[in-house]
């Protein structure tokens, strides 16, 4: 139905497109809807592994931060002879895992396919790889493919992929003109794979055309001068692109440049090749640690896995812990001790595993997370006066700083519920609020039976009846500043909290401490309130 629909479309755009005007780019008709054309099967040719130079020559445009030169050494490998077309994507996908092909960019058979993203492509590999074991499909490290795009142990040392003239080997963006149409006014598109020279090797496209994405995250550093099969950083968050589109100019089109994209975007101008292998199964998994690992709490250590045979297909390992309260471990086999058993007190165990994707091989590591004990407790304040309403928080501080249990509970025999007593207390976080005037003993108590005293003495609570300055008038120049003095009254009140405020800030300002600053000609008045009663006084400024 779908093929019978594009032809359909294609009927009808030849009747009402057939006055377009455009500047001829391949053989297909630029204002043709769809690509007919028998599709190209999968091939793929074989790299003989080798070692060469990764990286640009100064003798380049120059080279670039991201293109310093090392030596790469290679495994054989087979990689795509084109890039990988929309009709090759459809028949292992069908029509999901891409944005819309159009005549915008370049639409049919033998068409490159694009507008799919790093995470697109996994899915597309995963289904290839599905039920077969024969081979292992994969995108091509970015090594693999510059030394698949320099010809391998052919390679001639060019700068773009088959040579040093790029109009006979690449699509990019001086030969790509802009197309018009009436129902289509874009910028530079795709064209049918194939369409130009091939390299020493008989790969084409590999300079222009589409940018590749690679298996490797972007940001490597070449800091070492030798590689086995690098495969770029562990994490991150975009890839690597090679070989330059239609959209580029020569210069990124090199063998050596470089570019990145999201693992999620979908780029008009970005594709990708495969590379094939055999499949080799994984034979064991080991563990080059001891079979029992003791930790105290936040500790880490850092397990190696070890895979055999080294040219497996799947090296890819699920880490996983039996109890992650105890201990947790990431993708690469961190292990960080979370807790021991804070219920009995005691030492606990977790099982690391670790074990091939397929779960046919596997490896295990005990994990033992020690219990250290409290020493000694000890607590901000052994004396604490208070007025009654007052209230107060006891800090304990339990050490050694890596005992495994520090909290306290908090008691007192003065502290009990009712209205006749002389603090209330909470057990857990130790806040303090006075009750009575009396003395309480407020005690600390580790796990283990260690204690820490504080004696608090509660005050009757006395009222604030007034509030006076030592100054009620002042006269300022502009820039003076003065000290003033409150006194609370009387003297033994309970609350000896008060505020300072201007009324006008422009003439002049007084801090938190009382001390007024002159700003500007004129009057204001300086007012402190206390807290307990809102009692104030004043005192009035002038500024000359």
């Amino acid at each position: 139905m779908k093929k019978l629909l594009n032809v359909i479309i294609f009927c009808i755009s030849l009747v009402l497109f057939s006055s377009c005007e455009y500047p001829p780019l391949q053989s297909i008709d630029p204002c043709d809807k769809f690509d007919t054309s028998d599709p190209l099967g999968l091939e793929f040719v074989l790299v003989d592994g080798g070692t060469f130079i990764m990286g640009s020559a100064e003798t380049e445009t120059g080279r670039f931060s991201n293109e310093t030169q090392h030596t790469v050494f290679l495994d054989t490998f087979s990689i795509s002879k084109y890039e990988i077309t929309q009709a090759q994507w459809e028949q292992v996908m069908g029509d999901e895992g891409h944005d819309t092909w159009n005549n915008a960019y370049g639409w049919g058979n033998n068409f490159p396919a694009y507008r799919v993203s790093f995470d697109d492509i996994q899915k597309f590999i995963s289904k290839l790889n599905a039920n077969q074991s024969e081979y292992v499909y994969s995108l091509p490290t970015e090594s693999e493919w510059e030394y698949a795009a320099r010809g391998g142990k052919l390679s001639q040392s060019n700068i773009y992929s088959g040579g040093n003239e790029i109009d006979n080997l690449a699509w990019y963006k001086e030969n790509s003109s802009i197309i018009y149409c009436e129902a289509f006014e874009t910028g530079r598109r795709a064209h049918i794979v194939g369409g130009k020279t091939a390299n020493e090797l008989g790969l084409f496209d590999m300079s222009g055309n589409m940018s590749e994405i690679c298996l490797d995250f972007a940001g490597a550093t070449y800091k070492d001068s030798v590689y086995l099969n690098p495969k770029g950083p562990a994490s991150g968050s975009n890839h690597v692109i090679r070989g330059g589109s239609v959209m580029n100019a020569d210069s990124t089109c090199r063998v050596a440049a470089k570019g990145n994209i999201s693992s999620t975007e979908r780029s008009p101008f970005v594709g990708f090749r495969l590379v094939r292998k055999p499949y080799v199964a994984v034979e064991s998994v080991s563990l080059q640690t001891n079979t029992t690992i003791t930790l105290y709490k936040g500790q880490t250590y850092a397990l190696f896995a070890s895979v055999l045979p080294e040219n497996a297909s799947y090296t890819d390992l699920i880490w996983t812990s039996s109890k992650p309260a105890v201990a947790t471990v990431s993708n690469v086999g961190l292990v960080k001790a979370v807790s021991p058993n804070t219920e009995t007190f005691d030492a606990d165990t977790t099982i690391i595993t670790v074990k091939t994707k397929d779960g046919n091989k596997m490896a295990e590591c005990e994990i033992i997370v020690l219990f250290v004990d409290a020493e000694s407790v000890s607590l901000d304040k052994i004396m604490l006066d208070l007025y009654v309403t007052q209230n107060a928080t006891l800090t304990a501080t339990v050490t050694p700083d890596t005992a495994s249990y520090k909290t306290v509970k908090w008691t007192s025999a003065d502290a009990i519920i009712g209205t006749d007593t002389i603090i209330t207390l909470d057990s857990i976080t130790g806040k303090i609020v006075a009750k009575k005037a009396g003395i309480a003993n407020v005690i600390a108590t580790t796990h283990n039976g260690l204690t820490a005293t504080c004696e608090v003495t509660v005050a009757p609570y006395i009222a604030v009846t007034g509030v006076t300055l030592d100054k009620t008038n002042i006269v300022f120049s502009i820039g003076d500043s003065e000290q003033l003095t409150a006194t609370i009254l009387p003297s033994n009140a309970s609350n000896q909290k008060f505020t300072w405020v201007s009324s006008d800030n422009n003439v002049a300002r007084v801090s938190n401490s009382g001390v007024v600053m002159a700003l500007a000609k004129g009057n204001a008045k300086i007012t402190v309130t206390t807290e307990d009663g809102s009692k104030t006084a004043e005192c009035n400024v002038k500024v000359n």
